[in-house]
């Protein structure tokens, strides 16, 4: 990385912030660069504590507030002086979460040059800031929404029954989930990028609503964009993979007209000429809408295991995590071997963002990564150094060239799970043993990875339980409503940050994983019958005192899931007015207050998820006698039906979708018993495929239903 290389300067002014010529012997640490700010709850009277260590160096603190979805911060709430380490919000609502900024105007000493190229030491003021989304006993806020998951043909195939527990567990916790599958690309193809986007394209335009995410696994098609080197290398100067296209709902603006160069970068698959299917942005005009996260083990060879089965175990982590299988500690590692090498100081990507998650007494530096990591489990890990496209300085390599250290993702288990790795050329992650998959690729406990420092990334939100996906998001499309740090190189304070808004700013590993999965204990045995128009659902409390419960229903299996009650419900039963010809599934959660080092909130269990066959019209409360054999079925089903007077009857067969498959009969039957066989065809006289079946028999307003099962 070269030194103090800044692609792109904003320019702001705090107006109630002075800079103050007070000197001070102290150097700056990168952590000097965050406020490392927790939040608490006060009952009397209520408010949020916002709470941060006391800084020698600070002069002043300011503290802003906005809303989540608010992209600016409001009027400072307080200026207070340089002894403060608290403040005390009394404007808040129970039920609602809020996000601060507090900025520390400090200052001290720095390395610099002169101008005939001497070292020097230099005072200077900076800002630092901290991010807190602290909540007030947050309540629950409705639907998760859908996520697409993008999966090249050949691993669905070899992955279905991996596949089929990820889309069980994200369906038990509410999300909808839509399977897209894409034919493998190992080589870049643009026209196949395109195809692939289209069909996630599809899916969003069917229900903007609820499309939140998009969970590509396995070798899906890589877009490549832009002219950019956010690493400054001039050999590394190109397009780079940009799975943020398939997050961009808007894309008229991805050209493939303008950009020419082929000769910059070394790497093939960087270089970008006019109409080579590689598009032209290198930074977003558009904002991502939809959450990307990737899982990709193609081109690791430094790994004994296959492609499949590197899928395999990361498949197993994830499912195991989503269970509580994985024990971890609330702890943050940061091995920072760029220090103040620059002024973007790239080590407050942990210093600002690990407190509000896990605590500021929680976070430790100067450890070593894999060192550590390979007997000690930790929630959170930032490393960075200089790199290479299988290594970062000071951490290690994909696959240690010293057989001896070994300080490598190939031989050791990685006791973190959530990680950020920063350091020259890994950023493009699409390379061959790529560092940052590779800690994806590794045993051990890693789900997600993110090259923070060119930008920053932020996640306080996940303090409050939003997925990691909503911080990828946010880490993309922001510009400066978070900022990383300020210097008072001249009378304005000036942001030294690269790469915001960039194409390459993405999420490896699942984007729909959040903290504090598992720790809410599920409701048991539910049941769900339909009587008259109502639906109603029982289930027993859970093996611990829980604050309530919530319900999602949805009308397909996959989802999407529309959470029914307003208000969280006290009682074990429920009763649903919803008309609705066909199959229902409901998701029954429950609820309990959940606090963090960002204050509280309530937090939902796994759901148990059933289903009923419903209908608009009221079900039969007197008898409705009706023999059908064989079942299971092979061949045929007859059906014994009788009949005490003249009535019409429609019989039809429903699939487990609730969709007719077979009207076998739909006329008028005298009195006496009849006989009706169902030769296990549908409409078209296809034979169905094996499966569950519902046989129903509509009559003078009445309804039976019958399951069926065919072989």
């Amino acid at each position: 990385m070269k030194k103090l290389l800044i692609l792109f300067i904003v320019y702001f002014v705090l107006t109630s912030l002075t800079v103050l010529e007070v000197y001070s012997q102290r150097r700056v640490q990168p952590q000097d660069l965050a406020v490392m700010a927790t939040a608490h709850l006060q009952s009397n009277p209520p408010g949020i504590v916002l709470r941060w260590n006391k800084r020698d160096n600070a002069l002043q603190y300011q503290i802003s507030r906005k809303m989540k979805n608010e992209s600016s911060w409001s009027a400072p709430l307080a200026t207070l002086e340089s002894d403060a380490t608290t403040y005390i919000d009394l404007n808040v609502e129970e039920g609602k979460a809020y996000e601060y900024e507090i900025a520390a105007l400090s200052t001290g000493q720095i390395a610099a040059k002169t101008s005939d190229n001497r070292d020097t030491i230099v005072q200077i003021n900076f800002i630092g800031y901290g991010y807190v989304y602290a909540g007030f006993n947050k309540e629950v806020e409705g639907n998760i929404g859908s996520v697409i998951l993008l999966i090249d043909s050949l691993t669905a195939e070899a992955l279905a029954g991996e596949i089929a527990i990820l889309e069980n567990d994200l369906i038990s916790e509410g999300w909808g989930v839509i399977r897209k599958y894409t034919p493998r690309a190992e080589q870049f193809k643009g026209d196949a990028v395109k195809t692939t986007k289209s069909l996630v394209l599809e899916e969003y335009n069917k229900d903007p609503e609820n499309i939140k995410a998009v969970f590509i696994i396995g070798r899906v098609p890589v877009p490549y964009s832009g002219l950019l080197n956010p690493d400054a290398h001039p050999d590394h100067k190109g397009a780079w993979p940009a799975d943020v296209y398939y997050g961009v709902t808007n894309d008229a603006s991805w050209t493939d007209l303008y950009v020419n160069d082929t000769t910059s970068a070394t790497r093939k698959e960087n270089k970008n000429a006019r109409n080579d299917g590689k598009f032209d942005v290198t930074t977003l005009t558009t904002p991502a809408k939809l959450q990307v996260g990737r899982v990709d083990f193609y081109n690791m060879p430094a790994f004994s295991s296959s492609e499949i089965q590197l899928l395999k175990q990361y498949l197993d982590r994830n499912h195991k995590y989503r269970n509580g299988e994985i024990p971890y500690e609330y702890k943050g590692l940061i091995d920072d071997n760029f220090g103040m090498y620059t002024l973007e100081v790239f080590g407050n990507n942990g210093w600002r963002n690990f407190s509000p998650l896990i605590g500021d007494s929680n976070v430790k530096g100067g450890i070593d990564w894999f060192g550590t990591l390979k007997n000690e489990s930790y929630l959170w890990a930032y490393g960075c150094g200089g790199g290479s496209y299988t290594s970062c300085g000071g951490i290690g390599y994909t696959k240690d060239p010293d057989t001896s250290k070994k300080n490598d993702f190939v031989n050791n288990q990685v006791k973190a799970l959530f990680t950020m790795l920063f350091g020259s050329y890994f950023g493009d992650w699409d390379s061959q043993n790529n560092f940052m998959r590779a800690a994806l690729a590794a045993k051990g406990n890693v789900l997600t990875c993110a090259w923070a420092g060119r930008p920053s990334w932020y996640f306080h939100h996940m303090a409050l339980g939003e997925n990691i996906g909503f911080s990828t998001i946010l880490s993309q499309n922001n510009y400066t409503t978070y900022k990383p740090n300020a210097w008072y190189l001249s009378a304005n304070a000036t942001i030294y940050q690269v790469g915001m808004q960039q194409i390459h700013i993405a999420l490896l590993g699942d984007p729909t994983l959040r903290m504090y999965m598992a720790t809410i204990p599920q409701p048991k045995n539910l049941t769900v019958i339909q009587n008259f128009k109502k639906i109603n659902l029982s289930w027993e409390k859970p093996s611990e005192d829980v604050a309530g419960y919530n319900i999602y229903r949805g009308v397909s299996r996959t989802g999407p899931f529309i959470k029914v009650n307003d208000k969280m419900i006290k009682e074990t039963n429920f009763e649903d007015d919803f008309n609705h010809e066909g199959m229902v599934y409901y998701i029954v959660k429950a609820v309990k207050l959940q606090t963090t080092f960002s204050g509280t909130f309530y937090n939902e269990s796994k759901g148990l998820v059933q289903n009923v066959l419903a209908t608009d019209v009221p079900e039969l409360v007197d008898n409705f006698e009706i023999e059908i054999y064989p079942n299971p079925a092979i061949t045929n089903v007859n059906i014994t039906l009788p009949v005490n007077y003249q009535k019409s009857v429609i019989i039809d067969v429903l699939d487990i979708q609730g969709k007719i498959v077979k009207t076998i009969y739909n006329a008028q039957l005298s009195i006496g018993t009849h006989q009706l066989v169902w030769n296990l065809e549908d409409n078209q006289g296809q034979r169905v495929s094996p499966g569950v079946y519902f046989l129903r028999i509509l009559s003078n307003g009445k309804t039976k239903t019958e399951k069926v099962i065919v072989f």
